[in-house]
C-alpha cells in the first residue's frame, strides 16, 4: 500500500502553515465562480423578462396590421357594377343605354370598370369651326 515517502510527503503537506491560506484563496475562488454563475443566470433572467412584452407587442402589432391589410383589400376590389347612391335623383344607366343617345357616332368607352371615359372616336367639327 502506501509507501513511506507518501506517507513522508502527505505529513509535509498536511504540517504545512500555508495551508490555511490555501484554503481560503480556494474557498474565495469558489465563492467568486459561484458569483458569477449567479449574476449571468440573473441576467438570463431580466432578459427573458424584457423579451416577452416585446414579443407580444410585436404580435399584436402584426395582427393589426395584417387585419388593417384585409380590411384595406375587400374595400378597395374594384366593382363590376356602380350602385346608385340612395336618396339621389340621378339615374344611371347601362352602356348601352349611353351608345344609344349618340346614334351614328363612333365611339368607346375607355378606362377600368367604374372609372370609364366615354371617348368619340369620330372628327366631327366643333360648333365654333361650323359657324365660322
Amino acid at each position: 500500500m502506501k509507501s513511506p515517502e507518501h506517507d513522508q510527503l502527505l505529513k509535509e503537506i498536511l504540517a504545512d502553515r500555508n495551508l490555511g491560506s490555501l484554503k481560503q484563496s480556494s474557498l474565495g475562488s469558489g465563492l467568486a465562480a459561484l458569483r458569477e454563475t449567479r449574476e449571468a443566470r440573473q441576467i438570463r433572467r431580466l432578459a427573458a423578462l424584457a423579451i416577452v412584452p416585446a414579443l407580444v407587442f410585436l404580435v399584436i402589432l402584426a395582427s393589426q396590421v395584417f387585419q388593417f391589410q384585409r380590411s384595406a383589400k375587400r374595400s378597395f376590389q374594384p366593382r363590376d357594377t356602380l350602385s346608385q347612391p340612395q336618396g339621389s335623383s340621378v339615374k344611371m344607366i347601362t352602356d348601352e343605354e349611353l351608345f344609344a343617345l349618340f346614334p351614328n357616332r363612333s365611339m368607346a368607352l375607355v378606362g377600368k370598370p367604374g372609372h370609364q371615359e366615354l371617348v368619340f372616336l369620330d372628327q366631327r367639327r366643333s360648333t365654333r369651326a361650323r359657324t365660322q
